[in-house]
């Protein structure tokens, strides 16, 4: 049987990897947006238009699904877009939810640890949230790895 502090850590842990998964697949989405619609340099289109605090994710997924649609038809019919929303809204239960485990399972390393998030009135289970996650991310990463105008091997 596992140590239940330490699946407590590595919950914390894995949870630290995904916010900043996320944060590292909102920069691409906002690289895309500025490699099309930039006249000016993109850096500074980058730091004064999209990482305004008030140009959300929302706002960016939008314009970023926008572009697809009018620009990139063969490429928005292939996009996993259920997929992408199902990870942001992981993302949002992972950083917004609070890590729960009962106080007895931690103290008694016989017993399955039940490590789970507690978000907007619900419980999820931390293991299976976090592996869900991660297969997604498989999927979309190739995608974001497709789009024209990204340079860079992607690896978030």
């Amino acid at each position: 049987m596992e140590d239940p502090k330490k699946e407590v850590s590595e919950v914390q842990s894995e949870r630290g990897r995904i916010i900043s998964n996320f944060a590292f697949l909102e920069m691409i989405i906002s690289q895309f947006i500025a490699n099309h619609y930039s006249s000016i340099t993109k850096t500074k289109f980058i730091e004064e238009v999209l990482e305004d605090e008030f140009f959300s994710f929302e706002l960016k997924k939008r314009l970023f699904r926008k572009i697809l649609k009018n620009y990139f038809k063969e490429i928005e019919n292939k996009f996993p877009n259920k997929e992408f929303s199902r990870m942001q809204t992981i993302r949002n239960i992972i950083a917004h939810g609070v890590i729960q485990a009962n106080q007895d399972d931690i103290k008694n390393p016989k017993k399955a640890l039940n490590v789970r998030f507690r978000h907007g009135g619900k419980d999820y289970p931390a293991r299976e949230l976090l592996n869900e996650y991660f297969d997604l991310k498989v999927i979309v990463q190739k995608a974001i790895e497709g789009l024209p105008n990204i340079k860079v091997r992607v690896v978030f």
